[in-house]
């Protein structure tokens, strides 16, 4: 059994996050190119950059609770048909509105991934080897961003920006079909989905729960950071450092694969930690701690540096310090969200999703308002970072959210 869910872990559930972690990076990578197509203001940029997420985080809440009531395997398949089904229309859309609509339809389609995947893990994984199983899930979405990056300044070169999207898209349809086909929810996922609609009283008490909402502000926070590299850091690197558009797909593709391998190394770790016998709180909350301070030292430093080399560096070191902040988090949320792990998860990929759509929002408003200078857009993510270094104190991922013989009739 253990063998098996490593098999469905590597073969089924990481392509198909691998798949739709393309467009986070390829929409930046290619709109100083899509802005000068179809001349886009900087303004419109930033609301595309960031309608995707709106899609995406209004329906996270309502796609756990799908992912608990119909099985990941159906709920995951129509997400990424439609989601795949929207990029490939994308380049169609070549006014401001029509092109919006697309992006926020294909987040609105993306909705139930996060809390579908995660769903499987908590089904297939025990405690002992989930972080590690959260991190390889992590490492292929990362390296979905790492891949894209490159791969869709040479279609764009090499073609048009057109071309890339319809590609990622025309890709997604087969993969999709082959999740359908190759996975099936265990059979007790299918008993656990027809829960009694009584059990809705126990999501009020997580409703009332303050660790419930503290888990989304720290993703929140998580995602301020995150969110910067996946929207304007590409557009950052060509305006503040002139980094050609040849070069911008490889260089800013450099810190997702410094995340790539923190998350794996992230994994390994707190599992070893854990078999060595130090306890849940010091291992689901020491390491990022130290990672979001790190990541808030390295930002306010980065704005401030000359030269595309030592700001390439730092801003590198402050991505891949993010990793260990993911892994530990999403362990966490296994380990205290009990039955109601596709809710807990949807609320809070809500409240990232919240975050990655209003960075693009304040970046853009920050250069607006400045009169188009980048010299502050850092101090964004970096204020984030150090707020959740200090609400990761008061974690507690020892302590289940609700607890079971208090709420049985809930769960």
């Amino acid at each position: 059994m253990r063998e098996k869910s490593w098999i469905v872990l590597i073969l089924l559930l990481a392509p198909i996050n691998f798949l739709m972690s393309l467009d986070r990076h390829a929409i930046s990578i290619a709109m100083p190119v899509i802005r000068k197509d179809l001349g886009f203001s900087v303004a419109e940029a930033s609301f595309i950059l960031s309608c995707a997420t709106w899609g995406y985080s209004l329906l996270q809440p309502l796609s756990g609770w799908l992912a608990e009531r119909m099985g990941p395997r159906r709920v995951l398949f129509g997400a990424a048909f439609l989601w795949s089904l929207a990029t490939f229309v994308s380049p169609l859309c070549l006014g401001f509105a029509p092109f919006l609509l697309a992006r926020f339809g294909m987040g609105a389609a993306q909705a139930p991934d996060w809390a579908s995947s995660m769903l499987v893990l908590k089904q297939r994984f025990a405690a002992a080897s989930r972080s590690r199983a959260n991190a390889l899930l992590l490492g292929f979405i990362y390296l979905g961003s790492i891949v894209s990056g490159p791969l869709t300044s040479w279609l764009m070169l090499a073609y048009s920006w057109k071309l890339a999207f319809a590609l990622f898209g025309a890709f997604g349809i087969v993969i999709s079909v082959y999740w359908l086909v190759c996975y099936r929810d265990p059979p007790e996922s299918i008993r656990g989905a027809a829960v009694p609609v009584e059990a809705g009283a126990g999501r009020g008490e997580l409703l009332r729960a303050p660790r419930f909402w503290l888990i989304g502000f720290l993703y929140f926070c998580t995602i301020c950071v995150q969110g910067f590299y996946a929207s304007w850091f590409p557009t950052w690197l060509h305006e503040v450092h002139h980094v050609r558009l040849k070069d911008l797909g490889w260089l800013s593709s450099a810190p997702w694969a410094a995340l790539y391998v923190s998350v794996l190394l992230a994994g390994v770790l707190a599992d070893r930690l854990i078999a060595m016998g130090y306890g849940l709180r010091l291992v689901r909350t020491g390491p990022p701690v130290l990672a979001l301070a790190l990541s808030a030292g390295l930002l306010a430093v980065a704005g401030h540096v000359h030269g595309t080399a030592p700001a390439l560096i730092l801003m590198t070191g402050c991505l891949g310090a993010i990793g260990f902040v993911q892994v530990s988090l999403w362990s966490a949320v296994q380990d205290v969200s009990g039955r109601y792990t596709g809710f807990v998860t949807g609320c809070t990929a809500f409240w990232g999703s919240l975050s990655a759509s209003l960075v693009p929002l304040g970046v853009g408003g920050i250069v607006t308002w400045s009169g188009g200078s980048w010299a502050d857009v850092l101090l964004l993510p970096a204020v984030a970072a150090a707020a959740g270094a200090v609400g990761f104190f008061w974690l507690r991922p020892d302590r289940p959210l609700l607890d079971v013989k208090e709420h049985a009739g809930g769960i």
